[in-house]
């Protein structure tokens, strides 16, 4: 008597109308094993289930199945689905009961969706379409970023960062120069044209400037000496009383004195000077030399007889290596030396012209003085000068690079 099947069993069908046979192998070989044409009856007592092993030439149709009473019929029908459907499609029933069929998964046969979720981030926001909240199978989630700069052609600068107070010039579309402030405050930001970043410099005529960056206090500025030239500097400031006098279409116009033709009812004396009675329409006076002016040789300078006195005062010079001296600075000199010394070549020298130089130490102690290059012809040769043993030079300007000295011992 046949057997109950058990789990793992297939069954057999020998020919047609003949009672299943269940076992482990049904030969795909035997013809009778295929069901054609014929429904099949078969009831299992247990859960096992029904696997059906046989050629794929012929078309198995599994109809409905009554759950409840265990018995499933088994028609001839398809079970060969390989001629419907398409590429990625999926054998699909509708309901219990229903055929089998290849096709999409539509929308509608998903009972509730997953959600599809945004994070967004400061600077970048998604806008999800359609129906999200019940758009997935599962739940998933898309979170924005940023990475790198936005470029220009973003509507970013492709920087990722500013230098403190630079200004920002435009590059095409590369990412801009950044341009640092002048280090002196109120310097202008000045064009340099179309075709060249701007920089910060001297305003120029053009372009409602100048074109300088300093002016001598209290002078007169003129224009320059084309339609856009910088502006120039009357030279000087003039004295008291003096008036501004053109020196033509073609240069810059000088401080002079008021001068003219009249009748003379009285003089003022100037400076070292005196003035009898006399008529005149206005004062007079004269620029007196300074014991400077008398140093340096200045022109146009009135010397009077104390300047003879006081512009001769002996001038201490500074103690160093070498000893410099001015020529102009003095007429006479002293200096006390606190090692041994040379006596640099003089500045300013005045063609014809004498110099002295009182030399003595500072203590006990030989001091050795040498000369510079510039001191030509014989020069002395000083070994022993200290605080007792004093030496005079006298210098004589022969050209501003030659000089001739000599010494003479001044105490001993």
């Amino acid at each position: 008597m046949p057997r109950n099947p058990t789990t793992g069993d297939f069954v057999r069908v020998s020919n047609t109308f003949s009672e299943p046979v269940y076992g482990t192998v049904i030969d795909p070989t035997d013809a009778n094993s295929l069901f054609d044409d014929y429904d099949v009856g078969l009831t299992f007592d247990d859960a096992s289930p029904l696997i059906l092993i046989g050629s794929t030439s012929g078309v198995t149709t599994i109809k409905a199945a009554d759950a409840a009473s265990g018995t499933i019929t088994l028609p001839a029908g398809t079970t060969d689905f390989s001629a419907t459907g398409g590429t990625g499609q999926f054998v699909r029933q509708d309901s219990a009961g229903a055929p089998f069929t290849v096709t999409t998964v539509p929308a509608s046969a998903i009972a509730s969706g997953a959600a599809l979720t945004r994070v967004d981030d400061t600077n970048v926001t998604l806008t999800l379409g359609g129906s999200p909240s019940t758009a997935l199978l599962a739940a998933a989630s898309i979170t924005a970023g940023w990475s790198g700069q936005l470029a220009i052609s973003r509507g970013g600068l492709g920087l990722s960062s500013f230098t403190q107070y630079n200004l920002v010039i435009g590059n095409g579309t590369s990412a801009p120069t950044l341009l640092a402030p002048s280090a002196t405050s109120g310097v202008p930001l000045v064009s340099q044209g179309a075709s060249a970043n701007p920089a910060f410099g001297t305003a120029v005529v053009a372009g409602g400037g100048t074109g300088n960056t300093t002016f001598t206090a209290y002078s007169v500025i003129c224009a320059g000496t084309t339609a856009t030239g910088a502006f120039q500097n009357v030279v000087g400031v003039g004295t008291s009383g003096q008036v501004l006098t053109s020196a033509g279409a073609g240069a810059l116009p000088s401080w002079t004195s008021v001068g003219g033709t009249g009748t003379v009812t009285s003089v003022a004396a100037g400076t070292g000077m005196s003035f009898s009675t006399i008529t005149t329409t206005g004062s007079v006076a004269i620029d007196k030399a300074t014991d400077a002016n008398i140093r340096a040789a200045t022109s146009n300078k009135v010397v009077t007889a104390d300047l003879l006195e006081s512009a001769a005062a002996v001038v201490a010079l500074t103690d160093a290596a070498p000893v410099a001296i001015d020529w102009d600075s003095g007429i006479n000199f002293s200096v006390t030396v606190t090692a041994d010394r040379q006596i640099g070549n003089p500045t300013n020298g005045q063609p014809g012209t004498w110099r002295t130089i009182m030399v003595q130490g500072n203590n006990g102690t030989d001091r050795t003085i040498t000369f510079g290059n510039q001191y030509l012809g014989d020069v002395p040769t000083i070994t022993d000068c200290d605080d007792t043993k004093w030496y005079l030079l006298t210098i004589y300007c022969y050209t501003t690079t030659h000089f001739v000295v000599s010494a003479k011992v001044a105490k001993s």
